[in-house]
C-alpha cells in the first residue's frame, strides 16, 4: 500500500510542476513490465532477459538525454544557423 501511495505523490508531485504525466506514466509501466521479464529470467538466463535489459537501459538513457540536451541543441543549431528556431510555438 505505501508502495501505491509513493507511485501515486510522485505522479502528482510531478503533473504540478508541469511535466509531461503522460510519458512518465508511460515510462513507469514500460519499466514495470520489462522489469518483471528482467526478473523471471534470472533463473534460467534466458536470452529475454538480457535484452528487456538493453531496451530498458537505451530507452531510459534516450529519454534522458532528449530531455537533458533538446534545448542545447536547438540553441546550437539557432547560433550557428543565425535563425530562432522554437519548434514549441
Amino acid at each position: 500500500m505505501s508502495l501505491a501511495f509513493l507511485a501515486l505523490m510522485s505522479v502528482i508531485f510531478f503533473a504540478s510542476s508541469g511535466g509531461n504525466t503522460l510519458l512518465l506514466v508511460l515510462s513507469v509501466l514500460i519499466n514495470y513490465a520489462l522489469g518483471i521479464v528482467i526478473a523471471n529470467g534470472q533463473n534460467n538466463k534466458t536470452t529475454m532477459a538480457t535484452y528487456s535489459l538493453i531496451v530498458a537501459l537505451i530507452s531510459n538513457l534516450g529519454t534522458l538525454a532528449y530531455y537533458k540536451y533538446a534545448n542545447w541543441r536547438i540553441d546550437n543549431i539557432s547560433n550557428i544557423t543565425g535563425h530562432r528556431w522554437r519548434p514549441w510555438m
